[in-house]
């Protein structure tokens, strides 16, 4: 027959050692940092390096499907401010979703900054490398290497802002060709669920189909950005009526 003392401490035991699990989970006893809920990041120019306010921001929250690959759960929107500042939602991981930007007259632009642990792989030594783009956005020159060095590429990420900030680039082409990129652009704002916190992607595909009635495109260009716009709305229904009957 067990003693009465170890009887009633074992239910002590165990209470610690859930809590001490519970803590190790979620990182607090591994000195790890919260996952923060919100992303402040910046609309910048990439030739001049300078804000730009008022730009149109949707991020895409990606899962996982049973059978592989990912699907978009959801479009949450955002706008620049007067400094190019602007606050989205992170994903459940505390990053930022995949992100896309629009402001009239500029197509996706690159960051000139970025993660790297170096050739040699070793993981506890993360650093930032700073690019430079050619005229066409594609081949890029590795200009300098920080010296600071990062304990984890969480660490080196949150420095260079390669996942914060949103680099945009005079488009310099025809009207026909910133029809084509504007019709790339607009996939930005589909996904197969629908905004959680936000507005979704509607003003944001509202804009690319002003610039492109206002470049002339024609009816079947401008049915591409309406039928985009149409699975939108009808996503962001299916997600509403989805969160009323949860809450019943």
């Amino acid at each position: 027959m067990a003693h009465r003392e170890h009887v009633s401490a074992n239910p002590w035991r165990a209470a610690v050692a859930v809590c001490v699990f519970a803590l190790l989970a979620n990182g607090s006893l591994r000195g790890e940092a919260p996952h923060p809920t919100e992303n402040r990041g910046r609309i910048i120019d990439q030739d001049t390096g300078q804000p730009i306010a008022g730009a149109l921001v949707v991020g895409k929250y990606m899962g996982s499907i049973a059978w592989g690959g990912a699907s978009c759960d959801r479009i949450e929107s955002a706008v620049s401010d007067d400094q190019g500042w602007f606050t989205i939602p992170t994903d459940s991981n505390g990053k930022p979703p995949f992100m896309e930007a629009y402001s009239r007259g500029y197509a996706r632009g690159k960051g000139p900054r970025r993660a790297t642990n170096g050739a040699q792989g070793n993981l506890e030594k993360w650093q930032v490398e700073v690019f430079a783009w050619d005229a066409d956005n594609r081949l890029g020159k590795l200009v300098a290497t920080e010296p600071t060095i990062y304990r984890s590429k969480r660490e080196a990420e949150e420095a260079s802002r390669e996942w914060k900030d949103v680099y945009l680039r005079r488009f310099r082409g025809t009207p026909e060709e910133r029809v084509l990129n504007l019709n790339v652009l607009s996939g930005g704002g589909s996904c197969g669920g629908g905004p959680q916190t936000t507005s979704g992607p509607i003003e944001f595909l509202k804009a690319i189909y002003s610039e492109k009635v206002e470049l002339g495109a024609s009816e079947s260009e401008l049915r591409h950005t309406r039928s985009v716009m149409e699975s939108a709305l009808s996503s962001m229904a299916r997600a509403k009526a989805r969160d009323a009957a949860k809450n019943k």
